[in-house]
């Protein structure tokens, strides 16, 4: 299952491997030669396609790492991310999306995402990013505000009801 709050461990788990989930081929490539050069990720694959990425993940061993971009082709808002996690299992999954909202954050949260880094980042943002997943954390942007008083509504509340159906429930 995946946590349903932030400050929930996650499983360490060394980063070998990584999908990246994002139909900009140039932002794939780039993205691909960070995450090798900052965090020694060896394999990396990409598609371009949220129905790409779930053909891969039922085809063959799980990457270490999926890195989804919000905005695809096939897919509007938070199902993708959704799906993504119910096929993807343990495998964590950081979202790196352009929409770096406090509440576009707080729903991938919600929906099971290990972390969110905008699109603008530096690569020292992907290598902390990185760290803390490896070591069972999340990663939170600089800037996000949790608002630790504000109670989820009811949108929270069904994105992360979504988020824990099984797999097949979510099909």
């Amino acid at each position: 299952m995946a946590p349903t709050s932030p400050s929930d461990p996650m499983p360490f788990r060394p980063l070998r491997s990584a999908l990246i989930v994002d139909d900009h081929p140039l932002y794939c490539d780039a993205l691909a030669m960070t995450l090798r050069a900052i965090a020694g990720i060896e394999a990396v694959e990409t598609a371009d396609r949220l129905d790409l990425a779930l053909k891969r993940l039922d085809s063959a061993a799980p990457p270490d790492l999926v890195v989804l971009d919000l905005n695809l082709p096939d897919v509007d808002g938070l199902d993708g991310l959704i799906r993504l996690r119910q096929a993807a299992g343990d495998v964590p999954v950081l979202v790196v999306s352009s929409l770096a909202e406090n509440r576009v954050i707080r729903a991938c949260l919600a929906a099971g995402a290990a972390g969110f880094v905008p699109k603008h980042a530096k690569r020292d943002v992907f290598r902390a990013a990185l760290e803390q997943i490896a070591r069972g954390q999340r990663f939170l942007p600089e800037g996000y505000d949790a608002a630790p008083d504000a109670r989820p509504g009811p949108r929270d509340e069904a994105i992360g009801r979504l988020a824990l159906l099984t797999r097949r429930a979510a099909r």
